[in-house]
């Protein structure tokens, strides 16, 4: 279907996205020739993974944004930062990040894009303390976004500090903030605490919870074959043997040349 010229650009660019990315090129043209100064399209070109793995188009698609925004605008260097993240030359790019990012907060602190650019450059450069600083400061911002607050948990357990993350839950919870994307970092928590408890009590508490939460994930999706493998596995840990070959076998039935589930399988009784 043709599209016509004055079509406007979220218009143009959802039929191009219905059709797939291998488009992209061809409708970034066609912006570029039909809206010269439309910059909401440009950006969302720059989520498609084909056009951010290309460094010259990307590169190309940040440059126009500059241009219709000018010198001092903020839209191009939070895009800017994105693909620098993204790409292969994360380190030689990384001080020009950081300085595009922290002029964006210094005019505007409630830029919540930039706060987590910032945050996730500070962590791929390996600084973690500011990464968690800057988390930090985005939830108290921010306190239900669940972005924010899955980055943070997930920069503390990396970090190894797995009961500052679990005290973060624990809070979470008393605020009835539920979100599946969480309920699986608790998970994480509890797994990672039962392997490293060297009490055993602390450790049978821990798989117990985790042993719970795997089932619900079950009982939410049961074509989850990774929950069902990894409930079968954390009940074997609790020596509960029987129902670790239920859940197994009902895995099997739906997926019974899968390797994982014949690995899970001698694994129940090895």
């Amino acid at each position: 279907m043709t599209q016509s010229s004055s079509t406007p650009p979220r218009v143009m660019f959802s039929a191009g996205e219905a059709s797939g990315d291998r488009y992209a090129a061809r409708i970034h043209q066609r912006l570029t020739q039909q809206f010269p100064d439309d910059i909401e399209s440009r950006r969302r070109l720059l989520t498609i993974p084909r056009v951010v793995e290309d460094p010259v188009r990307s590169q190309t698609i940040v440059d126009q944004i500059k241009e219709i925004e000018g010198q001092n605008g903020r839209q191009w260097r939070v895009e800017q930062a994105r693909i620098w993240i993204l790409s292969e030359d994360f380190a030689s790019h990384y001080t020009q990040i950081v300085r595009l990012l922290q002029e964006n907060l210094l005019a505007s602190p409630e830029d919540r894009p930039s706060h987590l650019l910032l945050a996730a450059a500070y962590e791929k450069a390996g600084e973690v303390q500011r990464a968690l600083t800057m988390y930090r400061e985005a939830m108290q911002r921010w306190p239900d976004d669940v972005r924010i607050i899955t980055r943070m948990i997930q920069t503390l357990y990396q970090a190894g500090r797995d009961e500052e993350a679990m005290q973060m839950l624990e809070r979470i919870q008393a605020r009835d903030l539920h979100d599946p994307e969480i309920r699986k970092l608790e998970l994480q928590g509890y797994l990672r605490r039962g392997a490293s408890a060297a009490d055993s009590e602390a450790r049978r508490d821990a798989l117990d919870s985790a042993s719970e939460i795997l089932r619900e994930l079950v009982r939410q999706d049961p074509n989850d074959t990774q929950a069902g493998l990894r409930l079968v596995s954390t009940l074997a840990a609790q020596a509960k043997y029987e129902e670790a070959q239920a859940v197994l076998d009902v895995v099997k039935a739906r997926d019974p040349e899968s390797n994982s589930v014949v690995v899970a399988q001698v694994q129940l009784y090895s």
